[in-house]
């Protein structure tokens, strides 16, 4: 398991954290104790989130759970609990009337799913990508 803590962790500030993309899961970590105790590897499985800033999908935050986490992405985390994989929180953007289905897997790849995602967009990334700042403004 690698955590990603090295590239802009101003996006994942809690004003910010409207348009940050939380993805929870269980991972499996390897218990030493009951290892030990059993002569083999014992693992359990542990509550993780994945934090992706919008427009930037290098900058990725894996770690586990904490209650700042569960309190910040309460409907994510109530969408995992409930068994929802997607755990998409917001419009998604193939239901939105403004936008094209090319451009909805143009956001895909920098994960942007929703139309609130896409409001709060950094300016960065909309360069990349004619008309991108007319869509956000319009998801605004």
């Amino acid at each position: 398991m690698r955590e990603e803590y090295d590239q802009n962790p101003m996006d994942f500030q809690s004003n910010k954290m409207t348009g940050v993309y939380a993805k929870f899961y269980m991972f499996p970590l390897k218990d030493e104790t009951a290892s030990i105790e059993a002569g083999r590897p014992v693992f359990v499985d542990r509550e993780f989130v994945e934090l992706i800033a919008p427009g930037n999908s290098t900058n990725i935050i894996r770690r586990k759970v904490s209650d700042m986490d569960r309190r910040n992405f309460h409907e994510a985390y109530a969408l995992f609990k409930a068994g929802n994989a997607d755990q998409i929180v917001g419009t998604p953007l193939s239901m939105w009337n403004f936008i094209k289905p090319s451009q909805v897997e143009e956001l895909a790849y920098i994960k942007c799913r929703t139309v609130e995602q896409l409001s709060e967009l950094n300016d960065q990334a909309c360069l990349g990508m004619p008309g991108l700042h007319d869509l956000k403004r319009k998801a605004a």
